[in-house]
């Protein structure tokens, strides 16, 4: 009886092992792009006298003022990379638009006065 079953066994392993099998799972087609935003990062720290409720009113602002305009779609998250010290910081802006937003967005962060606020590298972006 033992026997009989490790013959079964072997058989089934030797079955499914054979180069027969005609049902193949292609791994390209599981994994589908996702196209609908982009995104830019920006590595800042906070400079003296400001404190992390400086940034978020100001974040806020503007982007309430561009959602009642309705000018572009985006939003921003904020990083902190390390975890105990908050000064230093990454923010993400993700663009649902088909348009180029970057300028844009340096452009209104500039003219709110957020360099006040941060002090940031940004990629230069040259076309």
């Amino acid at each position: 009886m033992n026997s009989q079953k490790i013959i079964s066994l072997i058989s089934l392993i030797l079955i499914s092992c054979s180069s027969e099998n005609t049902k193949q799972i292609e791994a390209n087609l599981l994994i589908e792009p996702n196209f609908e935003f982009s995104a830019e990062f920006f590595e800042c720290k906070l400079n003296d006298g400001y404190t992390l409720l400086n940034l978020e009113s100001f974040l806020s602002t503007l982007v309430r003022s561009d959602l009642e305009q309705n000018n572009v779609k985006y939003d921003i998250n904020v990083y902190f990379p390390k975890p105990n010290y908050v000064n230093q910081f990454v923010i993400n802006f993700k663009n649902f638009s088909d348009q180029d937003i970057y300028n844009y967005i340096l452009d209104r962060l500039s003219r709110r006065g957020f360099d006040e606020i941060a002090s940031c590298k940004f990629t230069d972006k040259a076309y």
